[in-house]
């Protein structure tokens, strides 16, 4: 089972690398921002606005320290993809299941994060004014089929994921 998830997971890793999509990092920043105070207005909570706020600039470290962001601001789908694996780890870890207000805004922003990478496959990354005031699309096509593709190895992925869970702890 392992080694067919670990398959599942390279295979996922080079349609993200194929793509050549990019997503714009200040996007996902601006949406952990909202995500914050959205925590720290719901749940007067400064502690729950607080894990975002650390999330937001440890993935930014995150990102600085690997050397991942381009000059532009933006990102691959796949160095993007390994951070969002980070912000899942802690969102479903253990020491989520003891604060679950933290726990279900990081699950929130690693859905975010998610939803970038699935649509930059489709549209084919991150949008740049040009210096008309129009749109021009950075490398990469982006397709509806290449979206299909990437859903359907997460599925395959997180059924092997479920499998060896069941194997390891029992029905």
């Amino acid at each position: 089972i392992s080694s067919a998830k670990d398959e599942v997971g390279t295979k996922i890793g080079a349609a993200l690398e194929g793509s050549g999509a990019r997503v714009n990092f200040a996007d996902i920043v601006k949406d952990a921002a909202a995500l914050s105070k959205e925590a720290g207005t719901k749940y007067e909570s400064v502690a729950v606005s607080g894990q975002i706020k650390k999330s937001t600039e440890r993935l930014a470290a995150a990102l600085d320290s690997a050397g991942v962001l381009a000059p532009d601001g933006t990102i691959s789908l796949s160095d993007l993809a390994t951070q969002r694996r980070s912000i899942a780890n802690m969102a479903y870890g253990s020491a989520a299941r003891s604060e679950t207000a933290s726990a279900d805004y990081l699950r929130r922003f690693e859905r975010t994060i998610e939803s970038k990478i699935v649509d930059a496959l489709e549209t084919g990354g991150a949008a740049k004014p040009d210096a008309f005031g129009g749109i021009l699309r950075q490398q990469g096509a982006g397709n509806a089929a290449a979206k299909a593709e990437y859903l359907a190895l997460k599925k395959e992925y997180q059924m092997y994921s479920l499998a060896e869970k069941v194997a390891e702890h029992g029905a």
